[in-house]
């Protein structure tokens, strides 16, 4: 085996590495000790839309819980300059939605039309939070 050829399986051998790490720890509860910030909105009618200001801090989205009665339509803006890498993409399973954030398309808006507590994240499981509907 000459040095390309032991090369290129080392790569491939990093890339197969990395790509494990990524899907355990996309499955991996990530536990933060300090208190988490919250939005808590109230509608004043049913569907009204609600805007909630996103960011990205210390690896983490932020705010981190965001609460919402049922029916909500929940806009959420982003702030753009905060986002980078993997975070740029947010996911809400729960509600399907995925979204690239970019400078010049940085909003969510969908009705927030079931109970419970939903993750987003992005697509690697970082930057962790919950949206609660009530």
């Amino acid at each position: 085996m000459n040095k390309i050829e032991a090369i290129t399986v080392l790569a491939i051998l990093a890339f197969i590495t990395l790509a494990g790490l990524s899907i355990i720890m996309k499955g991996a509860a990530v536990e933060t000790p300090s208190p988490q910030p919250s939005a808590s909105i109230q509608p004043t009618a049913l569907l009204q839309t609600q805007t909630v200001q996103l960011s990205v801090k210390n690896g983490y989205y932020e705010p981190r819980t965001i609460t919402v009665p049922k029916g909500t339509r929940l806009r959420i803006e982003a702030d753009a300059n905060t986002f980078g890498g993997c975070m740029t993409t947010l996911l809400i399973p729960d509600f399907g939605i995925s979204k690239t954030i970019t400078s010049t398309d940085n909003v969510v808006e969908f009705v927030a039309d079931k109970t419970g507590s939903f993750a987003f994240h992005c697509p690697m499981g970082m930057g962790q939070g919950t949206l609660i509907v009530n």
